[in-house]
Parts: C-alpha cells; sequence; structure tokens
C-alpha cells in the first residue's frame, strides 16, 4: 500500500495517539526531524489566530470528513467505522462495512439522512469510505474509497459501492453511476505502483470530478464513462484530497503531500476545458479540503500543523488565501479549536469544519469529549 498516504497519515497518528508505537517506515525522512515543529515558522502569513465564534452543531459523528452545503442546509459524510468482514491478512488487512453515512444539519437540526454506506478501517485504527459529497442539482451524490487489490470474498453490498461514483437517495437507498475506481486500476495514469482511493468529488454539468488520492490524478466520469482529466505527478506523491469550484470556473486541487513535510503541499489549478495545469497556492501542510468563500477567498484545512519523531500532532488550522493564492495577506484560523480537521465549506459569513476527523463518535484514543464533530466558526 505504498500509494496510500490518506491510509498511512491516519494510521500513525491513531497509533501513537493510542500509546503504541508508530512503524518506522511511516516516518520517512522524518525521524529525528524537527522541520515539522517550526509551525509553519516559514510562511509569509499572519500567524495570530482568529477563531470566531465556534459552536458545536453536529455532535458524536463518526469519521467526518468532506462537507457540502445546498439550499441552506450543511451535508457532511461520515466515513463510518469499517465492519466486521476482514480481508486480507496483516498489514493489508482490512474490516469493511456498512457503517458510513451522511449527517445534515438544519435550521439548527443534525440528522443522519443517509446510512449503509461503504466503510473500510485498518488494524491500525484508520478508516475511509464515501468521504466527500456533491449536489447535481437537487441530488446528492459520494464517492467511495476503492482498491486495486483482489476483492474475491467481498459481499456483493461492499463491491457494489467500492470505488465508485454514488447516487445517494436517502436512508439505505444508495446506487452507483459511474466507476473511477475500475478505470484508474485498468490505466494506472501515474505510471507508478496501481492504487486507488476516490477521494474528493466535484460536480459540473453532468459531469463528475474525481480526485484520487491514491493514483495522484484527477479523472472525470459522464454519463458513466470514465476518462482522465489531469495527472499530478508520475514520480512523486502529491496525493489529491479535495476539489472546488473557483470564481474563474477553474476546478482547485488540494494535496496532502504528507510525505513531503511541512510546507510541501500545494493547491493547483486546472482548467477543465484546456486541461491546463498550474500551482495556485503553495506553502501549506497536509490538504484535507477546500472551499472559496467572498471575493475569491479560499479556505484551506491543514489535518496537523506539527509533527515530531512520534508522528503528527492533532492540531490542525484552516489557512485563509486571498484571491490569486499569493503568500501575503494569509490569516491561520482555528489554532487550538481544530483537531485533524478534514472538511470545510464557507457560507453566509462562517466556515463549517469537520473536527477530530479520524475519530469515532464515541470518546476513544484521543480522550474524553475528542470525538468526531461538525463546528460552525462565523467569522
Amino acid at each position: 500500500m505504498v500509494k496510500r498516504s490518506t491510509f498511512a497519515a491516519i494510521a500513525v497518528s491513531v497509533a501513537v495517539i493510542a500509546g503504541f508505537a508508530a512503524p518506522a517506515a511511516a516516518h520517512g525522512n522524518h525521524d529525528g526531524d524537527s522541520r515539522w515543529d517550526r509551525h509553519h515558522s516559514h510562511h509569509s502569513r499572519d500567524d495570530s489566530s482568529d477563531s470566531g465564534t465556534v459552536e458545536v452543531v453536529a455532535d458524536n459523528l463518526n469519521n467526518p470528513r468532506q462537507i457540502t452545503i445546498h439550499d441552506g442546509a450543511v451535508y457532511v459524510a461520515e466515513a463510518g467505522t469499517g465492519g466486521t468482514t476482514c480481508l486480507g491478512t496483516g498489514e493489508d488487512q482490512a474490516c469493511v462495512g456498512l457503517t458510513g453515512s451522511v449527517t445534515r444539519v438544519k435550521h439548527g437540526d443534525a440528522e443522519r439522512i443517509q446510512t449503509g454506506l461503504l466503510s473500510v478501517a485498518s488494524p491500525e485504527g484508520d478508516t475511509v469510505g464515501v468521504d466527500s459529497l456533491a449536489f447535481k442539482g437537487d441530488r446528492l451524490y459520494g464517492v467511495a474509497t476503492g482498491t486495486c487489490t483482489d476483492t474475491t470474498g467481498a459481499p456483493a453490498e461492499i463491491t457494489d459501492q467500492l470505488g465508485k461514483v454514488l447516487r445517494l437517495r436517502g436512508d439505505t437507498d444508495v446506487s452507483a453511476v459511474a466507476d473511477p475506481g475500475a478505470f484508474e486500476c485498468a490505466n494506472n495514469p501515474d505510471g507508478q505502483a496501481p492504487d486507488t482511493d476516490p477521494y474528493g468529488l466535484a460536480v459540473r454539468g453532468h459531469t463528475f470530478y474525481v480526485a484520487d488520492a491514491a493514483g495522484n490524478d484527477i479523472v472525470k466520469a459522464r454519463h458513466g464513462d470514465v476518462s482522465l482529466a489531469a495527472v499530478l505527478s508520475t514520480t512523486g506523491q502529491p496525493v489529491p484530497t479535495s476539489l472546488a469550484w473557483g470564481p474563474d470556473g477553474a476546478l482547485y486541487i488540494g494535496t496532502l503531500n504528507f510525505e513531503g513535510g511541512p510546507g510541501a503541499a500545494s493547491v493547483y489549478r486546472l482548467d477543465t476545458d484546456s486541461g491546463a495545469l498550474s500551482v495556485y497556492a503553495s506553502g501549506l501542510t497536509a490538504i484535507t479540503s477546500l472551499s472559496f468563500g467572498r471575493d475569491g477567498q479560499l479556505y484551506v484545512t491543514e489535518w496537523t500543523t506539527g509533527f515530531d519523531a512520534m508522528g503528527p500532532s492533532p492540531n490542525g488550522d484552516i489557512v485563509s488565501i486571498p484571491w490569486g493564492g499569493g503568500l501575503d495577506g494569509r490569516q491561520t484560523i482555528g489554532t487550538g479549536v481544530l483537531h485533524f480537521p478534514t472538511g470545510v465549506a464557507y457560507c453566509d459569513g462562517a466556515l463549517y469544519v469537520s473536527n477530530w476527523g479520524i475519530a469515532t463518535g464515541v470518546d476513544g484514543p484521543f480522550g474524553p469529549g475528542n470525538h468526531g464533530q461538525l463546528l460552525k466558526i462565523t467569522l
């Protein structure tokens, strides 16, 4: 699972905070390296954190991930808690189930409106599932994690969702409309070891765009036909996690680049008409989500802001980037409040943020009260 940097980052965090020794391989070049402890001192930004007014609008969420807003309501994907059907052995083992869900917050009330979604958990405690949501008109869609390994023995209800774009109709009603995971495994566009983890989702017209975190690329699906939109790297591991449409009509892509250390993550700009790809904003760390606000202001969740020999710190934040993507004028939001944030969405002067995004809905290795939440930060 060389390319599954999303899995590796989560696994190290859960193991370390639970009191276990992190695998040496997970640290890569970070062993004994204090670069992660400089907490972005190399960035040109105002580090006086402005957390605004913070409110918990949904609590006890299971691995809350990316967020979408539609018709005044906030929808957050929950990756779930895995399941009881275990496939593979050792570090390649995964326990799968249909414990994923979607929670909607509307008029101040939180309700799980969709259940029965794919959830995959490893022995180390990392969990992925349906990690991103998007609306096409009034219809809600999600994208589920995938794999290029043999899934023989997996229940049909698992493989029916694995690696696919899903139409979510509420309750347990779900169906596949495209299979970006299969395209990734068959074509391996980045030319590295075949792997797939569809993670970010965006819609424009009748076309779905999917950020494949393990494939290091963006694929698109229209009427079920999947094709390549862009490859971010054929040699490195940028790990695209998130997508957002910019005010200029371009598609913006956030990258985790966990192996690169602090400041190695970037936001890319993709012209979906010409296919032109460029770096829009750099000097960021472990991006898990993007959202544009007023006047082209971009809000970026940084999953962690510190790393030592034991692994990543749970302290995360949001970086506010003025239109243009430069270093000047950047501000940090949520320092001391956000921990492993995995989703952000702007709406009417407020940010909705998935907090403790790698925790379940009950107290666990992160301590009392530190479980999956959806926060509202009024700016």
